[in-house]
Protein backbone atom coordinates (compact mmCIF):
# COMPACT_ATOMS: atom_id res chain seq x y z
CA UNK A 1 0.00 0.00 0.00
CA UNK A 2 2.84 2.41 0.90
CA UNK A 3 4.49 1.73 -2.47
CA UNK A 4 1.20 2.46 -4.22
CA UNK A 5 0.88 5.87 -2.47
CA UNK A 6 4.45 6.75 -3.46
CA UNK A 7 3.69 5.97 -7.09
CA UNK A 8 0.53 8.14 -6.91
CA UNK A 9 2.48 11.05 -5.34
CA UNK A 10 5.14 10.85 -8.05
CA UNK A 11 2.46 10.85 -10.71
CA UNK A 12 0.85 13.97 -9.24
CA UNK A 13 4.22 15.77 -9.12
CA UNK A 14 4.94 14.81 -12.72
CA UNK A 15 1.56 16.10 -13.85
CA UNK A 16 2.18 19.39 -12.04
CA UNK A 17 5.58 19.81 -13.72
CA UNK A 18 4.10 19.08 -17.14
CA UNK A 19 1.31 21.64 -16.49
CA UNK A 20 3.79 24.30 -15.37
CA UNK A 21 5.95 23.70 -18.43
CA UNK A 22 2.97 24.00 -20.71
CA UNK A 23 1.88 27.29 -19.05
CA UNK A 24 5.34 28.84 -19.28
CA UNK A 25 5.61 27.81 -22.91
CA UNK A 26 2.43 29.74 -23.71
CA UNK A 27 3.10 32.61 -21.23
CA UNK A 28 6.83 33.52 -21.33
CA UNK A 29 8.05 35.70 -18.43
CA UNK A 30 9.61 39.15 -18.96
CA UNK A 31 13.35 38.69 -19.09
CA UNK A 32 14.03 41.66 -16.88
CA UNK A 33 11.12 41.36 -14.46
CA UNK A 34 10.71 44.41 -12.18
CA UNK A 35 13.63 46.21 -13.79
CA UNK A 36 11.97 46.35 -17.19
CA UNK A 37 10.22 49.66 -16.51
CA UNK A 38 13.37 51.45 -15.38
CA UNK A 39 15.37 50.08 -18.31
CA UNK A 40 12.75 51.44 -20.72
CA UNK A 41 13.22 55.02 -19.48
CA UNK A 42 14.32 57.39 -22.22
CA UNK A 43 16.67 60.21 -21.25
CA UNK A 44 15.38 63.52 -22.63
CA UNK A 45 17.41 66.16 -20.79
CA UNK A 46 20.56 65.94 -18.67
CA UNK A 47 21.70 69.51 -18.02
CA UNK A 48 24.27 70.67 -15.49
CA UNK A 49 22.31 72.69 -12.93
CA UNK A 50 25.33 74.86 -12.12
CA UNK A 51 25.41 76.00 -15.75
CA UNK A 52 21.73 77.08 -15.92
CA UNK A 53 21.26 80.85 -15.52
CA UNK A 54 17.57 81.40 -16.29
CA UNK A 55 14.43 79.26 -16.54
CA UNK A 56 11.47 80.83 -18.30
CA UNK A 57 8.09 79.08 -17.97
CA UNK A 58 4.99 80.17 -19.87
CA UNK A 59 1.87 78.21 -18.99
CA UNK A 60 -1.87 78.79 -18.71
CA UNK A 61 -1.39 80.37 -15.25
CA UNK A 62 1.09 82.99 -16.37
CA UNK A 63 4.79 83.58 -16.89
CA UNK A 64 7.52 82.68 -14.37
CA UNK A 65 11.11 83.79 -14.93
CA UNK A 66 13.52 82.16 -12.49
CA UNK A 67 16.97 83.70 -12.38
CA UNK A 68 19.99 82.36 -10.50
CA UNK A 69 21.73 85.00 -8.41
CA UNK A 70 24.65 84.07 -6.15
CA UNK A 71 23.68 80.37 -6.44
CA UNK A 72 20.12 81.13 -5.30
CA UNK A 73 17.01 81.10 -7.46
CA UNK A 74 14.92 84.28 -7.45
CA UNK A 75 12.04 85.69 -9.47
CA UNK A 76 13.60 87.99 -12.04
CA UNK A 77 13.23 91.66 -11.04
CA UNK A 78 11.24 90.62 -7.95
CA UNK A 79 13.97 89.49 -5.60
CA UNK A 80 11.87 90.37 -2.53
CA UNK A 81 9.51 87.47 -3.25
CA UNK A 82 10.53 84.49 -1.12
CA UNK A 83 10.43 81.14 -2.88
CA UNK A 84 9.91 77.62 -1.61
CA UNK A 85 13.16 75.78 -2.36
CA UNK A 86 11.40 72.43 -2.72
CA UNK A 87 9.00 73.61 -5.43
CA UNK A 88 11.73 75.50 -7.29
CA UNK A 89 13.87 72.37 -7.06
CA UNK A 90 11.10 70.37 -8.76
CA UNK A 91 11.22 72.74 -11.74
CA UNK A 92 15.01 72.66 -11.99
CA UNK A 93 14.92 68.85 -11.81
CA UNK A 94 12.85 68.77 -15.01
CA UNK A 95 15.82 70.19 -16.90
CA UNK A 96 18.64 68.39 -15.09
CA UNK A 97 17.15 64.90 -15.02
CA UNK A 98 14.15 64.53 -17.33
CA UNK A 99 13.27 61.10 -18.69
CA UNK A 100 10.28 59.71 -20.59
CA UNK A 101 8.37 56.56 -19.75
CA UNK A 102 7.89 55.77 -23.42
CA UNK A 103 8.07 56.98 -26.98
CA UNK A 104 4.49 57.73 -28.07
CA UNK A 105 4.80 58.87 -31.68
CA UNK A 106 7.94 58.92 -33.80
CA UNK A 107 8.30 61.96 -36.05
CA UNK A 108 4.66 62.86 -35.40
CA UNK A 109 2.66 64.54 -38.14
CA UNK A 110 -0.40 65.28 -35.97
CA UNK A 111 0.61 67.23 -32.86
CA UNK A 112 -2.88 68.55 -32.18
CA UNK A 113 -4.06 65.20 -30.79
CA UNK A 114 -1.41 65.50 -28.05
CA UNK A 115 -2.05 69.15 -27.26
CA UNK A 116 1.37 70.00 -28.71
CA UNK A 117 0.41 71.98 -31.79
CA UNK A 118 -0.13 74.86 -29.38
CA UNK A 119 1.62 73.60 -26.22
CA UNK A 120 0.02 74.10 -22.82
CA UNK A 121 3.48 74.89 -21.43
CA UNK A 122 6.66 76.20 -23.03
CA UNK A 123 9.62 76.09 -20.64
CA UNK A 124 13.15 77.12 -21.60
CA UNK A 125 16.44 76.83 -19.71
CA UNK A 126 19.15 79.29 -20.74
CA UNK A 127 22.72 78.19 -20.15
CA UNK A 128 25.75 80.31 -19.29
CA UNK A 129 27.35 79.46 -22.66
CA UNK A 130 24.41 81.04 -24.51
CA UNK A 131 22.69 77.78 -25.49
CA UNK A 132 19.17 76.82 -24.46
CA UNK A 133 16.84 73.84 -24.13
CA UNK A 134 13.07 74.08 -24.53
CA UNK A 135 10.36 71.74 -23.25
CA UNK A 136 6.89 71.75 -24.85
CA UNK A 137 4.21 70.18 -22.69
CA UNK A 138 0.84 69.07 -24.03
CA UNK A 139 -2.22 67.23 -22.73
CA UNK A 140 -2.46 64.61 -20.05
CA UNK A 141 -2.81 61.04 -21.22
CA UNK A 142 -6.28 59.48 -21.11
CA UNK A 143 -5.59 57.84 -17.72
CA UNK A 144 -4.21 61.12 -16.28
CA UNK A 145 -0.98 59.38 -15.27
CA UNK A 146 1.37 61.13 -17.72
CA UNK A 147 1.81 64.16 -19.96
CA UNK A 148 2.70 64.31 -23.63
CA UNK A 149 5.95 66.15 -24.18
CA UNK A 150 8.39 67.24 -26.88
CA UNK A 151 11.89 68.64 -26.68
CA UNK A 152 12.68 71.38 -29.19
CA UNK A 153 14.54 70.04 -32.26
CA UNK A 154 13.34 66.49 -31.50
CA UNK A 155 10.36 65.52 -33.74
CA UNK A 156 9.20 62.72 -31.45
CA UNK A 157 6.38 62.78 -28.89
CA UNK A 158 7.04 61.19 -25.50
CA UNK A 159 5.11 60.51 -22.31
CA UNK A 160 6.56 61.76 -19.01
CA UNK A 161 5.43 61.26 -15.43
CA UNK A 162 2.62 63.40 -14.07
CA UNK A 163 5.01 64.90 -11.47
CA UNK A 164 7.18 66.37 -14.23
CA UNK A 165 4.12 67.85 -15.89
CA UNK A 166 2.73 69.27 -12.67
CA UNK A 167 5.91 71.16 -11.80
CA UNK A 168 5.88 72.89 -15.21
CA UNK A 169 2.27 73.91 -14.56
CA UNK A 170 3.06 75.75 -11.32
CA UNK A 171 1.86 79.31 -10.91
CA UNK A 172 4.01 81.92 -9.19
CA UNK A 173 1.96 81.55 -6.02
CA UNK A 174 2.51 77.78 -6.07
CA UNK A 175 6.27 78.21 -5.67
CA UNK A 176 6.23 81.02 -3.09
CA UNK A 177 7.32 80.37 0.48
CA UNK A 178 4.26 80.26 2.75
CA UNK A 179 6.20 80.13 6.02
CA UNK A 180 5.91 83.20 8.22
CA UNK A 181 8.17 82.69 11.24
CA UNK A 182 11.95 82.24 11.23
CA UNK A 183 12.26 82.74 14.99
CA UNK A 184 14.37 80.61 17.31
CA UNK A 185 11.73 79.51 19.80
CA UNK A 186 14.34 78.61 22.42
CA UNK A 187 15.77 82.15 22.37
CA UNK A 188 12.74 84.45 22.68
CA UNK A 189 13.51 87.81 24.29
CA UNK A 190 10.32 89.79 23.82
CA UNK A 191 6.64 89.29 23.04
CA UNK A 192 3.82 91.74 22.54
CA UNK A 193 0.33 90.66 21.53
CA UNK A 194 -2.68 92.94 21.16
CA UNK A 195 -5.97 91.13 20.56
CA UNK A 196 -9.23 92.32 19.01
CA UNK A 197 -10.44 93.56 22.42
CA UNK A 198 -7.31 95.75 22.72
CA UNK A 199 -5.98 93.59 25.54
CA UNK A 200 -2.21 94.00 25.60
CA UNK A 201 0.04 91.16 26.68
CA UNK A 202 3.74 91.91 27.02
CA UNK A 203 6.45 89.45 28.02
CA UNK A 204 10.17 90.19 28.37
CA UNK A 205 13.35 88.33 29.25
CA UNK A 206 14.84 89.63 32.53
CA UNK A 207 18.49 89.82 33.57
CA UNK A 208 18.43 86.11 34.34
CA UNK A 209 17.03 85.42 30.87
CA UNK A 210 13.73 84.38 32.43
CA UNK A 211 10.55 85.32 30.58
CA UNK A 212 8.31 87.42 32.81
CA UNK A 213 4.97 89.11 32.30
CA UNK A 214 5.25 92.92 32.28
CA UNK A 215 1.78 93.77 30.93
CA UNK A 216 -0.78 93.41 32.45
CA UNK A 217 1.15 94.30 35.60
CA UNK A 218 1.66 91.07 37.53
CA UNK A 219 4.85 92.02 39.39
CA UNK A 220 7.04 90.35 36.77
CA UNK A 221 5.51 86.92 37.22
CA UNK A 222 7.38 84.19 35.37
CA UNK A 223 5.58 82.78 32.35
CA UNK A 224 4.47 79.19 32.55
CA UNK A 225 6.81 77.47 30.09
CA UNK A 226 4.25 74.91 28.87
CA UNK A 227 1.69 77.60 28.04
CA UNK A 228 4.31 79.78 26.37
CA UNK A 229 5.66 76.95 24.23
CA UNK A 230 2.10 76.09 23.24
CA UNK A 231 1.67 79.68 22.05
CA UNK A 232 4.97 79.59 20.15
CA UNK A 233 4.01 76.34 18.44
CA UNK A 234 1.02 78.15 16.92
CA UNK A 235 3.29 80.98 15.76
CA UNK A 236 5.75 78.51 14.21
CA UNK A 237 2.93 76.70 12.42
CA UNK A 238 1.43 79.80 10.84
CA UNK A 239 1.25 79.65 7.03
CA UNK A 240 0.23 82.13 4.39
CA UNK A 241 -3.10 81.02 2.97
CA UNK A 242 -3.27 83.31 -0.07
CA UNK A 243 -1.11 86.03 -1.61
CA UNK A 244 -3.48 88.99 -1.98
CA UNK A 245 -1.35 91.92 -3.19
CA UNK A 246 2.40 92.37 -3.67
CA UNK A 247 2.51 96.15 -3.65
CA UNK A 248 -0.45 97.45 -1.68
CA UNK A 249 -1.14 101.19 -1.54
CA UNK A 250 -4.35 101.22 0.51
CA UNK A 251 -4.20 99.71 4.00
CA UNK A 252 -7.80 100.70 4.73
CA UNK A 253 -9.02 98.32 2.03
CA UNK A 254 -7.97 95.43 4.25
CA UNK A 255 -8.59 97.03 7.63
CA UNK A 256 -4.85 97.39 8.20
CA UNK A 257 -4.90 101.15 8.73
CA UNK A 258 -6.44 100.28 12.11
CA UNK A 259 -5.32 96.69 12.75
CA UNK A 260 -7.62 94.38 14.69
CA UNK A 261 -4.64 92.57 16.28
CA UNK A 262 -0.88 92.89 16.44
CA UNK A 263 1.91 90.41 17.16
CA UNK A 264 5.55 91.30 17.81
CA UNK A 265 8.11 88.69 18.82
CA UNK A 266 11.90 89.02 18.98
CA UNK A 267 14.73 86.60 19.56
CA UNK A 268 18.42 87.54 19.69
CA UNK A 269 18.66 87.90 15.89
CA UNK A 270 15.20 87.94 14.35
CA UNK A 271 11.95 89.83 14.63
CA UNK A 272 8.43 88.90 13.60
CA UNK A 273 5.99 91.82 13.51
CA UNK A 274 2.52 91.19 12.10
CA UNK A 275 -0.58 93.37 11.77
CA UNK A 276 -3.92 91.61 11.31
CA UNK A 277 -6.78 93.35 9.49
CA UNK A 278 -10.35 92.52 8.63
CA UNK A 279 -12.06 89.36 7.45
CA UNK A 280 -11.64 88.64 3.75
CA UNK A 281 -14.06 85.74 3.77
CA UNK A 282 -15.76 83.52 6.29
CA UNK A 283 -12.56 81.61 7.01
CA UNK A 284 -9.68 84.02 6.38
CA UNK A 285 -8.31 87.35 7.57
CA UNK A 286 -5.90 89.85 6.00
CA UNK A 287 -2.45 90.48 7.45
CA UNK A 288 0.86 92.14 6.60
CA UNK A 289 4.38 92.11 7.94
CA UNK A 290 5.64 95.41 9.32
CA UNK A 291 7.67 97.36 6.78
CA UNK A 292 6.57 95.21 3.82
CA UNK A 293 4.00 96.19 1.14
CA UNK A 294 2.64 92.66 0.60
CA UNK A 295 -0.84 91.72 1.80
CA UNK A 296 -1.58 88.11 2.67
CA UNK A 297 -4.41 86.09 4.16
CA UNK A 298 -4.33 83.54 6.95
CA UNK A 299 -6.90 81.15 8.39
CA UNK A 300 -9.04 82.99 10.92
CA UNK A 301 -8.81 80.00 13.25
CA UNK A 302 -5.09 80.74 13.66
CA UNK A 303 -5.86 84.19 15.11
CA UNK A 304 -8.44 82.69 17.43
CA UNK A 305 -5.86 80.15 18.60
CA UNK A 306 -3.22 82.85 19.13
CA UNK A 307 -5.66 84.87 21.24
CA UNK A 308 -6.67 82.02 23.52
CA UNK A 309 -3.11 80.73 23.94
CA UNK A 310 -1.74 84.22 24.62
CA UNK A 311 -4.30 84.62 27.41
CA UNK A 312 -3.24 81.23 28.78
CA UNK A 313 0.27 82.63 29.19
CA UNK A 314 -1.09 84.96 31.86
CA UNK A 315 -2.23 82.11 34.08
Amino acid sequence: MRKLWSIIALAIMLAALIGAYAYLTKHPQDKNGADKKSENKIDLLKLDQSKINIINIMNEKGNIILEKKSSKWIISQKENIKLDDQFVGNIVEDFTNLSADRLVDKDSKDLEQYGLKTPKVVATAYMEDGSSKTINLGNETSDNSRYYIMIKDDPNVYAVSSSAGLSLNYSLNDIRDRNISSLNNSDIKYLKFVNANSTIIEIKANDKNELVITTPNTNNKKVDDNNFQDFLSTVTGMKIKDFIEDNNKSLSKYGLDKPSSELLIKDSKNELHIYFGKDLSEGSIAFKLSGNPEIYSIDKSVIESLTSKALNCLK
